[in-house]
């Protein structure tokens, strides 16, 4: 891995945590253009990596996105195993209740989506929040997280 940049920035950061946030949620990244992004954040100074993934991530629980609009649980520890090295701590973002779109507009969980006499609560023309009433809701996010690691 080249030298840090040695710039005012990095230099001078008084606080303990620098994050940098990459949101593949609205656009699939490649792993290699994460693994590159996560390089030069460490090279500017970055010590931690928010990645932004709503529900990117198959896994068995979820493994209803299309394998071309999503990431594997073997690509998430591909990206978490450089970024340690790189010396960045990775947190993983994953919507739960609103911005679950990636979630809920797969039909095997619409059932779990907020609605009100069949309809979306929020008028929106695609489920994206979760109800909260339904216990399934907590036992797949429990299941998701789990498997997530």
């Amino acid at each position: 891995m080249p030298a840090p940049i040695r710039s005012r920035a990095a230099a001078g950061w008084p606080w303990p945590l620098r994050a940098i946030q990459l949101d593949v949620a609205r656009h699939l990244e490649s792993v290699t253009y994460i693994r590159r992004f996560t390089d030069d954040a460490a090279r500017l100074g970055f010590n931690t990596l928010v990645l932004y993934l709503e529900g990117r991530v198959r896994t068995p629980t979820f493994p209803f996105r299309p394998k071309d609009a999503s990431y594997s649980l073997e690509d998430m520890a591909a990206v978490v195993g450089h970024a340690r090295k790189a010396g960045l701590e990775v947190v993983p973002v994953v919507s739960t209740l609103g911005h679950a779109e990636q979630f809920l507009t797969c039909r095997e969980l619409t059932h779990l989506a907020e609605e009100r006499d069949g309809r979306g609560r929020f008028r929106n023309p695609t489920p994206f929040v979760f109800c909260l009433s339904k216990e399934e809701t907590y036992a797949f996010f429990v299941a998701y997280f789990c498997e997530l690691g």
